[in-house]
């Protein structure tokens, strides 16, 4: 595989996936503490009006109170914070490295090989990560 091919194929690639990852994550995230946080703000101001409002407030209150649950239980359940994080700092850390190498800077400052080294660094990183992915998955399945 050429430098360029590498780059391209492997480099950019896991960046672009990581990248994409951390963003999904971190839209999931952000609506549900958003619809959290309406929620949350709805039940005491509902439970304020009960006596008025009848059963159609108490209905909704309790629908609120019902839908914050449901909602912090799939947050917490699909870790979109904890990924949104995770990938973030994976992805910036490919992205650093590429500036790195592209730069001849850091690690790669008077190394015979750089493209060695990068390619060596590259590939740590994300056998790294994956054995992370399969310790997780199998943490999940056991527990």
């Amino acid at each position: 595989m050429t430098q360029d091919q590498y780059l391209q194929e492997r480099l950019i690639d896991q960046f672009a996936w990581y990248d994409a990852k951390a963003g999904w994550n971190q839209k999931r995230y952000r609506l549900f503490k958003t619809i959290v946080i309406i929620l949350s703000v709805f039940i005491p101001l509902g439970a304020g009006f009960m006596e008025q409002g009848g059963p159609a407030l108490r209905f909704a209150v309790g629908t609120a109170g019902a839908l914050v649950a449901i909602f912090e239980g799939i947050s917490s359940l699909n870790k979109y914070q904890e990924k949104w994080t995770e990938y973030r700092r994976a992805a910036e850390y490919l992205k650093r490295e590429r500036l790195l190498f592209e730069t001849q800077s850091g690690p790669y400052r008077d190394e015979k090989d750089p493209f060695r080294l990068l390619v060596e660094r590259v590939e740590t990183f994300t056998a790294e990560e994956n054995q992370q992915w399969a310790q997780y998955m199998q943490e999940k399945k056991d527990g």
